[in-house]
């Protein structure tokens, strides 16, 4: 015979059941023929801070979350009508105020004749399990992300390579030209034009170059302090006064090991970024912090760095970005803004650099709520290397 047979009324269990329900480590509940609860046992109570009389009948189902509550009503309805077993997940309201996944399983009741009397169920708590699957989905989105940009470094590079070589013999042949005209003639100021545009062409490879972390660095201890002073004279002459300007940083920064070049050109791309979202007003946070970690703390890579870093904030009042658009922010050529108006390298360049000193980058941002990077690089040179 299929089902649990039990009588219909809680009233007709001896204390034993009761106990035995109390001391369970699940939730339990039973309802009658009429859908409508009747029992609940005390970690059920417990966990929800109500009494048995505010969660009789559907009182119970007030702690469900409301984004959860159809669902839930039409499997519990449905299996109810078709007297089958059922299973659900769904956030129960704690006592606390806060919710918590659920996993139902309601098990349908038969009296001694094999007659649908009813169901009893358990539920035990999954919080745990959804978080994890959470940070396991996370990991996974974000060791692929760092595959890709592997990938797209990979290539540019190689790219970038062969395309400089090109360069310099479409270079050399324009020098050429030029020595073997005229100064004043035409063909000498267009053989001029080749070779400006050739190096412009060269800076952008340079860049890539940067981004896929083949260009040479020389790394020493850098003055963090000293550093953010530079900066910030160079950031008072690319921001325009219509734009407040905000530092929070402490006197006793550590310093960090790098290439004091490339990370000032990390710090500029970043406020330049900030400077065009904002368009001309709203402001610019620019803050520094001593970070140490033990491992316990991932990075967006995947990785659980341990050792002293220094992180640098830049945040904006600006347009902000989709998880779409923060998806692809830092791949070559990728830009929000309008045709012409940038070269989509300037992030890519903060990856780059910032991935050689064995840092790494965070983006937090929402359409219409600006945007917050904060790099971390490392202030200890013997793992910086």
């Amino acid at each position: 015979m299929n089902g649990l047979q039990v009588p219909n009324t809680i009233t007709e269990y001896d204390e034993r059941f009761r106990i035995m329900a109390d001391v369970a480590p699940v939730l339990i509940w039973m309802a009658g023929l009429d859908k409508l609860c009747y029992f609940f046992n005390q970690p059920w109570l417990d966990f929800t801070g109500r009494t048995m009389e505010q969660e009789m009948g559907n009182g119970w189902a007030e702690g469900v979350h409301p984004d959860d509550f159809d669902r839930c009503l039409h499997i519990y309805t449905s299996a109810f009508d078709a007297r089958e077993d059922f299973r659900m997940e769904y956030r129960l309201r704690r006592h606390d105020g806060g919710y918590r996944w659920i996993l139902d399983t309601g098990r349908k009741i038969l009296d001694e004749k094999g007659d649908f009397r009813g169901y009893i169920g358990s539920c035990v708590d999954i919080q745990d399990l959804k978080d994890a699957e959470e940070r396991a989905r996370a990991l996974q989105d974000q060791v692929y992300q760092a595959q890709k940009m592997e990938a797209i470094g990979t290539l540019a590079a190689g790219l970038a390579h062969d395309l400089k070589n090109m360069l310099l013999v479409v270079r050399g042949n324009a020098e050429l030209i030029a020595m073997q005209t005229g100064p004043d003639g035409k063909v000498r100021d267009q053989a001029m034009k080749i070779v400006a545009s050739s190096d412009r062409a060269s800076e952008l490879l340079r860049k890539l170059l940067i981004f896929s972390r083949r260009e040479p660095m020389k790394k020493e201890m850098v003055d963090s302090a000293a550093a953010l002073k530079e900066l910030m004279e160079l950031v008072r002459a690319i921001v325009p006064k219509s734009v407040s300007v905000e530092l929070d940083a402490p006197e006793d920064l550590w310093p960090v090991y790098g290439d004091v070049r490339m990370l000032e050109q990390v710090m500029l791309n970043l406020v330049t970024n900030a400077r065009d979202a904002v368009g001309g007003k709203g402001s610019i946070k620019i803050a520094m912090r001593n970070r140490p970690f033990d491992g316990r703390e991932g990075t967006p890579e995947g990785n659980f760095p341990v050792g002293r870093f220094v992180s640098m904030e830049v945040v904006d009042t600006g347009t902000g970005m989709t998880p779409e658009q923060i998806g692809h922010v830092f791949e070559p050529f990728f830009t929000t803004k309008a045709a012409g108006e940038g070269t989509g390298l300037g992030l890519p360049i903060v990856y780059g650099i910032v991935k050689e000193h064995g840092g790494w980058v965070e983006v937090e941002s929402s359409p219409g709520q600006g945007s917050r990077f904060t790099i971390f690089v490392r202030a200890d040179p013997e793992t910086g290397a």
